[in-house]
């Protein structure tokens, strides 16, 4: 029995991997399946420039990611919300310097990038404003609904033969000579051979837990979530400008965001952040403070010294395993880390791209 603690994304593509080659899993969460950070995210599918293993894993877990939501989708019966229309990056005149050089960067790195004059830019999303000078158009780029992708990870875990816990909160662990008994605050326990933290902050506060388990800090991101329904053209692409993204939705619904707000570990927004998001956004979509405001969502997402992906076993207790620091990155990277993930659990198999950040 392997006990997976989280059901966001990292803990629920592990599970599913895991369950794929054969294992017993039983997932453990505190709350319910998606509720923290992989709810909330905008849960775009852009890997960041460079060579190192890990920017080449991002370019391995966006193009398996085609794949990836054709078999969530089939194994669990629900449509996951997989856009593949690209995204477009937008500057003001003030910035224009700073886009030319991401631009070239760009090339430079062999991306497929189409620059775009403001009329051209207008006919593929009419509620922009004219007052930007230069766009680019980056076909590669893809998101997805980060709630409806958990959702249909939980599904196909249960398919699967796997167990999900809800409201099943980790209060502290308990090592015997054969095995991990991990007991929850209300009582309960269940034993396992290996239990993996993927619940982000909460792994901190679990008692018993090896002095070597990876400790986590909180990085808060705040969306917006408004109704373009009254557009006559709503956008489509996934828009990208300097201090943030809008990112549609299915039901003509925008995501507005995000906030990165260190050390910020609770879901209280005020209104100065929802003043600021909107005041980001509002010189891109003009219109944007017309539009009906559904709602605000907040995740913490976390991060390991200065952004460390921590995967893996304790040296101090091997029994207990880790796959932490994901901080906005775990969507992309979701289907090559699950699946290289549970092959070294399983039968310590080391992915090359990971070699240096799996214990």
């Amino acid at each position: 029995m392997i006990v997976v603690v989280g059901a966001g994304i990292a803990g629920l593509s592990l599970a599913w991997a895991l369950l794929q080659k054969g294992a017993d899993v039983t997932v453990l969460e505190a709350a319910s399946v998606g509720s923290g950070a992989s709810g909330a995210a905008t849960c775009y599918l852009e890997p960041r420039l460079g060579t190192t293993p890990i920017r080449r894993l991002e370019w391995e877990g966006l193009q398996a990611w085609e794949d990836y939501a054709a078999r969530l989708s089939s194994d669990s019966g629900t449509d996951v919300e997989y856009w593949r229309e690209g995204q477009i990056r937008v500057t003001l005149a003030e910035n224009l310097e700073r886009f030319v050089a991401d631009y070239d960067e760009r090339t430079d790195y062999g991306w497929h990038v189409d620059l775009l004059s403001t009329d051209e830019l207008l006919q593929r999303e009419p509620m922009l404003s004219p007052d930007l000078v230069r766009a680019a158009y980056v076909p590669i780029v893809r998101w997805a609904n980060g709630a409806t992708v958990c959702a249909a990870m939980a599904v196909a875990i249960e398919k699967a033969g796997g167990t999900i816990k809800t409201g099943w909160s980790v209060e502290r662990l308990e090592t015997t000579a054969s095995d991990v008994i991990v007991h929850s605050q209300d009582g309960g326990s269940v034993t396992a051979e290996t239990v993996v933290f993927a619940n982000g902050l909460g792994a901190n506060s679990v008692a018993g837990t090896p002095e070597d388990l990876p400790v986590s800090r909180a990085v808060r991101g705040v969306n917006l979530v408004v109704d373009m329904s009254g557009a006559a053209q709503p956008i489509r692409h996934l828009i990208k400008h300097r201090d943030g993204t809008l990112c549609p939705r299915l039901g003509s619904r925008l995501i507005i965001g995000p906030t990165y707000e260190h050390g910020i570990d609770h879901h209280d927004v005020a209104d100065d952040v929802i003043e600021m998001l909107y005041s980001r956004a509002a010189p891109i979509v003009p219109g944007l403070r017309d539009m009906p405001l559904i709602g605000v969502t907040s995740g913490i997402r976390t991060k390991i010294g200065n952004g460390q992906l921590a995967l893996g076993r304790s040296s101090a207790n091997p029994r207990v395993a880790f796959s932490l620091g994901h901080a906005g990155s775990g969507f992309l990277r979701a289907p090559i880390v699950g699946d290289a993930l549970a092959d070294y659990l399983l039968n310590g198999e080391r992915h090359p791209l990971l070699d240096a950040v799996l214990h």
